[in-house]
């Protein structure tokens, strides 16, 4: 019989991950990061406030033991003294208990002293804001690698918004905290397209509502207020030979 061929070996199917799934690992990836660091920033203020009650605690009670021990104290021994010692403990007391309820958050007891001194401070007390100072100890590589993971955030949210915003004709969709200026070139039940130097934007908030713009007119539409767009009209105005915008704020929001 005729000799048998070896078999080939074939080769397995490279490997590649789609573009979905890359972005998908880089968003796990950030957001495994962001939820580290917020436990972090959680337990480092935690161990802050266990430490600065239990230290003011202390500071509380030994003006306290000073104030209760002066007043077991016989006046014979020295009125004018007593009464000097007595207001400075007082005092002394006072301020390690106003000092106490700050660093433990009890809002209504500060609300209490904020009402009893208002004739003598300036400012009103607050409670210690315990994150802000972990925040702060926290070092300059960690902040870092945690603000690196939010701007991967970011990043991908502005490709799906790009990916989205292509799928329906425009090259980005309006987000909060952005400011379009342009024309609004047509208007459909995916919203307003506009037309600005960034490219053509499509506002979701405007669909269906072509009476919202005036044919050849520019609009400045605001989303720096969060859960709002404001809009207005622009002008251009020559004055002598030169051009510059003027905005003329309809004070139409949505």
């Amino acid at each position: 019989s005729a000799p048998t061929a070896p078999l080939e070996k074939t080769k397995p199917p490279i490997e590649r991950k789609s573009i979905a799934d890359d972005r998908n690992a880089r968003l796990a990836q950030a957001q495994k990061i962001i939820a580290g660091f917020d436990k972090l920033v959680k337990d480092n203020a935690e161990k802050l406030k266990t430490a600065t009650v239990k230290d003011r605690t202390e500071k509380f009670n030994k003006a306290s033991k000073a104030l209760t021990d002066l007043g077991k104290k016989p006046l014979f021994m020295g009125k004018e003294q007593w009464e000097v010692d007595n207001k400075k403990l007082t005092l002394k007391k006072r301020n390690a208990e106003i000092s106490l309820d700050q660093a433990k958050g009890d809002t209504e007891k500060l609300k209490q002293w904020n009402f009893k001194l208002e004739l003598f401070r300036e400012k009103e007390l607050q409670p210690i804001n315990y994150t802000a100072i972990a925040l702060e100890r926290l070092d300059k590589t960690t902040k870092d690698k945690v603000q690196q993971a939010h701007d991967v955030i970011d990043q991908i949210n502005d490709e799906i918004n790009r990916e989205k915003a292509q799928s329906l004709g425009a090259e980005r969709l309006a987000k909060t905290g952005e400011y379009y200026t342009g024309k609004v070139i047509k208007v459909n039940q995916h919203g307003a397209y506009q037309q600005t130097k960034q490219g053509v934007v499509l506002h979701p908030a405007y669909a269906n509502q072509p009476n919202e713009f005036k044919a050849e007119q520019s609009y400045d539409l605001n989303y720096r207020t969060q859960g709002k767009v404001s809009k207005s009209e622009t002008y251009e105005i020559r004055i002598s030979g030169n051009s510059k915008d003027v905005t003329i704020d309809s004070n139409q929001e949505r």
